[in-house]
């Protein structure tokens, strides 16, 4: 399989795990997976840095054209900023507990960084803190084969790596019938 994946997960060391293991459920639906692990998991006297970790994308060897994004909280503003056109172009990206208020909050042109991107798949906690299921549905954009799969629950939590994985392949399903 040629297909590439690229994981973004959320900023907490406790991350890396659960990272780790998202790497190993979705591997067989894909070639290739690519897992960032952020400098500041292995030296915990380095700060998370944003400009920082997005260099470290520009400097991977990603392929133009048939690469997914997985990504989770940060890792989907991430995400966002390097699926430009110009650092690579995902044919579909899966974004995990989409952190839409811290987004506004700093000012991150979500919409327009989500404008890149015709295939996304949500998938938010009905009622996770960094955002609501709800607040997210706002962001499907129409036209676009933007769709949200809304778990129940409260926390900012995605356990279920077997959901996980069934929904991405339902999704990546459907998109495929689209192409």
């Amino acid at each position: 399989m040629s297909t590439q994946l690229l994981i973004l997960p959320g900023y907490a060391l406790t991350l890396r795990e659960w990272a780790r293991d998202v790497s190993a459920e979705l591997e067989p639906l894909f070639g290739t997976v690519h897992l960032l692990e952020y400098l500041h998991w292995n030296d915990p006297t380095r700060e998370f840095s944003f400009d920082q970790e997005l260099d470290r994308i520009r400097q991977l060897d990603l392929p133009g054209d048939d690469l997914y994004l997985f990504a989770k909280s940060i890792g989907c503003l991430l995400g966002l900023s390097a699926a430009d056109g110009e650092l690579f172009s995902p044919q579909a990206a899966v974004l995990v507990g989409f952190p839409l208020q811290a987004a506004r909050a700093q000012g991150f042109p979500v919409e327009d960084r989500l404008a890149h991107l015709d295939r996304v798949l949500f998938i938010q906690n009905q009622d996770d803190p960094v955002a609501g299921a709800e607040e997210v549905r706002t962001l499907l954009r129409p036209g676009a084969q933007h769709k949200l799969v809304v778990l129940p629950g409260d926390s900012h939590h995605y356990p279920d790596l077997m959901r996980l994985r069934g929904e991405i392949e339902g999704y990546l399903a459907e998109v495929d019938a689209g192409r």
